[in-house]
């Protein structure tokens, strides 16, 4: 199992598969968090949001509130990741959809910090670039921002746009994600029914139902949880798979032990001796996590998160830092197309002042090169039909 490894100051995606260690997903946020902090203390963070409060008319009482803590951006990024299944449910996105953009998000947020992005527009950018990936163009940005009832407000399109690089950066531009519950759980449940006819025969339905409630404790459990970042997706289906089964699916405890062992036996098969207690001790641990976010989803009903008031202060707090970003971002971007727009000045005055004709006449060393490379292949033909022409007298 390849692991993640966390340098001070670095970013953390060289592995492709982005497993952390506990202790180096908790050190990865508290880089990002850190780095985070001092850009907001060497830009005088106060002053910044106190003008930008001013410039905006609004008062600028309570700009002095301190950033969250890392323990409050944390809560702030469950919060939003569990709103994406809700998004993505309101938008008519398919699982894979929602599967793929919980995994962005949570990888995002890895390594990036809540007080340098703004997570509801992270979520939304991370659930349009799934819809991207996966194939599905009819979901547009609109339709997100409508189905969530943001349409009208274009500031928040303005967003998402303009984040949807950073998000790429930020997850290393690792766009393929696989595997994915909904396709997963067919194949485990079509070996399933294989292995044990007698239990589906006594219920025709049940493959459906096993399919959907373990697709969406296995969503439930990538953003109520680290499960995502700690261990491989095909563990955590299968946990999910099994945890339904057992505690989910009112059958008889015999049905329910055969299904459960059979899965065990696909979990290990085909693994050397060697390595089974560790794959094994693998799937302990993440049915653990798996257990706490079926527990949390019996305790809530699985609905849309309230805010609380510990939420909300935390979120009002975090909006100020995201300001302070977002206006050095936007600065970055002036400065960026200042750069192009001279560029392009100065290409025109050269153009005027030496002609347009002239530039043009003026050989680049690939035109030279291929012009070159024509001439001696019509020398090399020519001598060739010397020599026919010798050969033939």
């Amino acid at each position: 199992m390849a692991v993640a490894n966390v340098g001070d100051g670095e970013d953390v995606y060289h592995d492709e598969q982005w497993l952390f260690t506990g202790e180096a997903l908790a050190r990865s946020r508290a880089v990002a968090h850190e780095k985070a902090e001092r850009t907001l203390r060497s830009c005088s963070f106060v002053n910044v949001i106190a003008a930008a409060a001013a410039a905006a008319g609004r008062d600028a009482a309570g700009a002095a509130l301190p950033p969250i803590s890392l323990a409050d951006g944390e809560r702030l990024v469950v919060f939003f990741a569990r709103l994406v299944p809700e998004l993505c449910t309101m938008a008519g996105a398919p699982t894979e959809v929602c599967w793929t953009a919980v995994i962005f998000y949570r990888r995002f947020f890895a390594v990036r910090s809540p007080l340098e992005y703004e997570s509801a527009a992270v979520m939304f950018a991370c659930v349009h670039i799934a819809c991207k990936i996966e194939e599905y163009h009819e979901i547009t940005l609109d339709k997100l921002l409508e189905a969530a009832d943001l349409r009208k407000e274009g500031l928040m399109k303005k967003k998402v746009h303009h984040l949807e690089l950073s998000v790429l950066e930020g997850i290393g531009f690792n766009l393929f994600i696989e595997p994915k519950p909904d396709s997963s759980i067919t194949m485990l449940l079509d070996d399933l029914e294989d292995r044990a006819p007698s239990v589906f025969q006594q219920d025709m339905l049940l493959s459906r139902k096993m399919r959907r409630g373990s697709e969406k404790l296995a969503i439930e459990a990538a953003v109520r949880t680290n499960v995502v970042l700690r261990w491989p997706a095909s563990v955590i289906i299968l946990a999910a798979l099994v945890e339904h089964i057992e505690n989910e699916l009112n059958l008889a405890p015999p049905d329910s032990a055969l299904l459960v062992a059979e899965l065990n036996s696909l979990l290990i098969a085909g693994v050397e001796d060697s390595q089974q207690a560790a794959m094994q001790h693998m799937m302990e641990c993440v049915r653990i996590q798996v257990k706490q976010a079926a527990a949390a989803v019996a305790l809530d009903g699985g609905g849309q998160p309230q805010e609380d008031p510990e939420t909300e202060n935390a979120a009002q707090r975090a909006r100020r830092c995201n300001r302070t970003f977002d206006a050095l971002r936007e600065e970055n971007r002036e400065r960026h197309e200042g750069h192009r727009l001279e560029r392009k000045r100065r290409w025109r005055e050269m153009k005027n002042s030496h002609g347009y004709q002239s530039i043009r006449s003026v050989a680049t060393p690939q035109l030279q090169l291929s012009q070159g490379m024509a001439d001696m292949s019509m020398r090399l033909a020519e001598a060739d039909d010397d020599m026919m022409g010798q050969s033939w007298t």
